[in-house]
């Protein structure tokens, strides 16, 4: 039990979750850009 190979890839989650993150990020500032665009239409 307990082997130091059998440690999950923690770089590996962490750069999932920075991934994750920028895409996210980018999702929001993406929707607010089009709600601004959509109310400076009207």
């Amino acid at each position: 039990m307990g082997g130091s190979t059998a440690k999950p890839p923690v770089r590996e989650l962490v750069r999932m979750s920075g991934l994750t993150n920028a895409f996210l990020l980018v999702a929001v500032f993406g929707l607010i850009a089009l709600v601004l665009r959509h109310v400076e239409r009207h």
